[in-house]
């Protein structure tokens, strides 16, 4: 927007159309609040249309996404393509055929340079494995001191971090309830167990979160 706001003819009419489905409203709208003040300190006088359909070829038309006509218009895809690769070959074509209609003065895309869409299962996997250990060798470099606030730890250090600040465990009596829900979703694999007060979810029997109740211990009752 800075280069925008500096060109010789002035700034120019900014009008940003985005295409929400399935975004957190709460945390688009202060961003958008971020970026329109922004805008209005450059001189840019700066429009939002929020589309909250899924995507689709039929949404990506002049009318549904309400374009004018001499604006340049610029398509920028972040990270979301890669959803319309599918099995059935033809939907990611479609999605580029109705944005090549629309006739963009430039279209950007940002995605991952991986290959998890191989025709076999352990290709994948390996490809997977080779591509996120470069990942997180970039973590370790970048990733340490201060900065790193992603601390993730097991139950029993939970229980103990807990313990040590005063609070008691409270059995959780809702594993009926949990399990229910957890068979709506009809895949097999998920796993629930308790342990220590504590109720688990994994995945083939590996513990992958932890919900649990506590209480303020009180050594000295009244």
């Amino acid at each position: 927007m800075r280069t925008l706001a500096a060109r010789n003819e002035g700034p120019p009419k900014l009008r940003i159309t985005g295409l929400i489905d399935g975004h957190n409203l709460l945390e688009l709208e202060a961003s958008l609040k971020e970026l329109a003040e922004e805008a209005s300190s450059l001189g840019i006088r700066l429009e939002f249309n929020l589309v909250s359909e899924p995507v689709s070829p039929l949404l990506l038309t002049t009318e549904n996404l309400n374009l004018r006509e001499g604006e340049a218009l610029f398509v920028n895809s972040i990270m979301h393509l890669h959803k319309f690769v599918k099995e059935s070959r033809g939907s990611l074509k479609a999605i580029l055929q109705a944005i090549k209609k629309l006739n963009p003065t430039l279209l950007t895309v940002v995605e991952q340079d991986a290959n998890h869409n191989g025709p076999f299962f352990l290709g994948r996997f390996i490809e997977s494995l080779h591509y996120y250990s470069a990942i997180f060798d970039s973590l370790e470099a970048t990733y340490e001191g201060s900065n790193r606030i992603e601390r993730h730890e097991r139950a029993d250090q939970w229980r103990r971090q807990l313990s040590r600040a005063g609070f008691q465990v409270m059995g959780l009596k809702c594993m009926s309830q949990a399990r229910m829900m957890l068979s709506v979703y009809g895949i097999d694999g998920y796993t629930l167990a308790t342990e220590k007060g504590c109720l688990l979810l994994g995945w083939k029997g590996r513990p992958l979160m932890l919900a649990s109740a506590w209480q303020v211990h009180n050594l000295f009752p009244s």
